[in-house]
This record gives structure tokens, sequence and C-alpha cells, in this order.
């Protein structure tokens, strides 16, 4: 089974493109999990803990870009 995990930094934005990426890619639309408003750095995100917890042996996760799992620190910073 494919588990699909999207997310924005703010709440104003948009992750209909993401989800609809997602489902292109033969993911169900309720096996795709959202966080809205939550930066990547961030440790707590419920949609990303549904997902993990949604996903079983043999699962594929996936994401439209990896920064949208994770931002490493340092690396998207203003110096």
């Amino acid at each position: 089974m494919k588990i699909g995990y999207a997310r924005v930094s703010t709440a104003a934005q948009d992750s209909s493109i993401q989800v609809d990426l997602l489902v292109k890619e033969g993911i169900d639309r309720d096996r795709v999990y959202v966080d809205h408003g939550i930066s990547g750095r961030q440790t707590h995100r419920p949609g990303l803990d549904n997902a993990i917890n949604a996903a079983r042996e043999g699962d594929v996760f996936c994401v439209t870009k990896l920064d949208r799992l994770s931002r490493p620190p340092g690396i998207f910073t203003k110096r």
C-alpha cells in the first residue's frame, strides 16, 4: 500500500497541489495525511505521526518533495 504525506508551512497555504500529485501516483485520497501551518523543523506533526502509524511493513511512504518531510537545521536559514 502507498501512504502519502503533504505539508504546508503556513495555514494560508494550500496543500491541494501536493495531495493531487500524490493521488495521481496511485495513493488513495484517504491514505494521504496532511499538516497545515507546520514547519518541517517541528517535531510534533499530527499528520506525519498519523501517516507513520498507518504504515505497515512493505508499504511505500510518498512525499512530493523531500523538504515536505523535513528541514535539516541550517540549510534553509538566512545568513
